[in-house]
């Protein structure tokens, strides 16, 4: 996209030496496939009004922006004071001094906003790693570039009871691993040498990286999840009646997938809000939203929901979630606001969305815990029928193990 200098720039165009943020914006300028990225934004870019009026800038210049931000974190106002203050970003943006508008602040944050509304940016990543891959660019001439994980203890059975502050879940491929990762380049022959293709896909795997765990971390304080539990730190040792190949499974999470739904069932003490929230957190990092909320406390919320008007809103909530773990399922009998709201709640998340429930009391027992043959028959049908189960059996773990562990 450059163009031929005019007066303003023929003073950098003279000059004898290629600086290396040129040589870098040159490589990349030949790297990116700018005619397939064009393509997935133009159907939502503004177009000049019949009615005249000040012109849109070209979407290429605003793409070329946009790399620019991400390649050298600037801000808006940056960008635009970058912009103004580089002749290599300009020639790189297609934007001539003198001849060419320069896009201030605002017009960059709504190019921005633009992507992010009709999830423009993981497509253009997508589409570039895609691009790299077609061209076998992140392998070539004996250059390895992975990304390593730095392993780290998940577990917080030591002497501090807690993890390591500097690490943190982190994805390779479609696995998890609690650490961190370390981009790795090595040529045999010349030791560490990354061409802009290979620099390029690196950063593209750092921006993949660092959108999924903030994803992750914004899903987990979404789930309330009342235990710090994850599927690493299960002790299947303990004689609890814990069948691990039924929890593997649902650990897989096919079964929220199919919108069926799982009870976990055992005495008090043998660790079930800790495995169904050891299940949630496993669900929060294969993307699915999740909430946690104890049956007793939900119900007397949606009672006083009930009472200002906001009912409607809050049973909307509830059935968005993908996974809602009710804990404490058959603590006392239901009465008949309970059972109205209960009902509401698993007839619009049933054959839509999963439900886990944790109880002391065996199934057999939940249709005269509900009180009424009526809505145990409705509430047990939308509930039971397609549930997972999970029996536990056992002494209460907290008089074997310390806080924490399950």
């Amino acid at each position: 996209m450059p163009k031929q200098p005019a007066f303003p720039g023929l003073r950098d165009a003279m000059k004898k030496k290629v600086t290396r943020r040129e040589q870098f914006l040159a490589g990349m300028d030949a790297v990116v496939p700018w005619g397939r990225l064009l393509a997935l934004i133009a159907p939502h870019y503004p177009k000049a009004g019949p009615k005249g009026g000040r012109p849109p800038m070209p979407v290429e210049t605003m793409l070329r922006v946009y790399f620019l931000q991400n390649w050298y974190a600037l801000s808006d106002p940056m960008a635009e004071e970058t912009l103004y203050d580089s002749e290599a970003m300009r020639r790189f943006a297609g934007i001539e001094l003198g001849d060419d508008r320069i896009p201030d602040e605002t017009t960059i944050l709504n190019f921005r906003h633009l992507l992010e509304r009709h999830g423009l940016t993981e497509a253009i990543f997508a589409d570039v790693k895609a691009h790299l891959a077609d061209k076998g660019i992140t392998l070539r001439s004996g250059t390895l570039v992975d990304a390593t994980i730095i392993d780290a203890p998940s577990s917080t059975k030591n002497k501090a009871k807690a993890r390591d502050p500097e690490m943190s879940s982190t994805k390779k491929g479609n696995d998890w691993y609690f650490g961190m990762k370390a981009h790795i380049g090595v040529d045999v022959d010349s030791g560490v040498c990354l061409s802009h293709g290979e620099w390029l896909a690196l950063l593209l795997d750092h921006e993949a990286t660092w959108r999924n765990d903030r994803r992750l971390a914004l899903r987990l304080r979404h789930a309330k999840l009342r235990h710090h539990a994850v599927p690493e730190d299960v002790d299947h040792r303990a004689a609890r009646g814990l069948d691990r190949r039924s929890f593997d499974m649902l650990l897989k999470g096919d079964w929220i997938a199919a919108h069926e739904n799982c009870a976990i069932i055992g005495p008090t003490g043998v660790g079930k809000s800790w495995l169904a929230c050891a299940i949630g957190h496993k669900a929060c990092r294969d993307n699915y939203s999740v909430l946690y909320t104890r049956l007793p406390r939900l119900i007397d919320e949606l009672s006083l929901a009930k009472g200002d008007g906001r009912i409607a809103v809050r049973l909307k909530n509830l059935a968005r979630v993908d996974l809602l773990i009710l804990d404490d399922w058959g603590l006392e009998p239901l009465d008949g606001n309970a059972r109205h709201h209960l009902l509401e709640i698993l007839e619009d998340r049933y054959g839509r969305r999963s439900t886990m429930v944790t109880s002391q009391l065996p199934v057999a027992r939940w249709h005269e815990l509900i009180n009424d043959p009526t809505y145990a028959d409705a509430i047990l049908d939308r509930l039971v029928h397609n549930a997972h189960r999970l029996e536990m059996s056992g002494e209460s773990m907290r008089r074997l193990t310390p806080a924490g562990a399950a």
